[in-house]
């Protein structure tokens, strides 16, 4: 029960950033949508759909992992594994965090573009832009460079992957 609390508390500040979010996807989609229309190609719903989502999630992530921090605040590089899990439950709440943090980009990648529909392109966009984030992070000083946010983003990614899988699994049984 202590861990979920620390977890529903934490999760409010990424969920506060989900009208920008909104903004930046309307816009995006409207831009793609008026390519599309100038190329005269057709307009695929379902793709502005998902192009949305990743825009929305985007810059999510992007506000929660860098914007709402002051820069030069902070600066370090951990590159122990494992380390972060600690003691406490709002340590075991960043780690569980950081995992669900990049859930949606394993599920979202696919479904934007069928050749990313593999578990080895997903594992490496995953660490990749994770790896990204935390270089970001280092040179702005705003967050920690931990091996740890690289091991779970990456995790989450993958396990975002599976629950596509899934999902396409179970519509295909209907």
């Amino acid at each position: 029960m202590e861990l979920s609390k620390y977890l529903l508390t934490d999760m409010k500040q990424p969920i506060s950033y989900i009208p920008q979010g909104i903004l930046t996807g309307v816009v995006a989609v409207m831009v793609m949508y008026l390519v599309w229309k100038r190329r005269k190609a057709e307009s695929d719903t379902k793709k502005l759909a998902v192009f949305f989502m990743l825009f929305l999630y985007g810059t999510v992530l992007a506000v929660q992992t860098f914007f709402s921090r002051t820069p030069g605040t902070r600066r370090s590089v951990e590159l122990g594994l494992l380390g972060t899990w600690g003691t406490t439950w709002q340590a075991h709440a960043y780690v569980i965090e950081n995992v669900i943090l990049f859930l949606p980009l394993g599920i979202l990648l696919p479904l934007a573009d069928r050749r990313l529909a593999q578990w080895k392109r997903i594992f490496l966009i995953s660490a990749g832009c994770s790896v990204m984030i935390e270089v970001l992070q280092y040179i702005t000083a705003r967050g920690y460079s931990q091996l740890d946010d690289v091991v779970t983003n990456t995790l989450g990614g993958c396990l975002g992957y599976i629950i596509y899988k899934t999902l396409i699994r179970l519509k295909r049984k209907k």
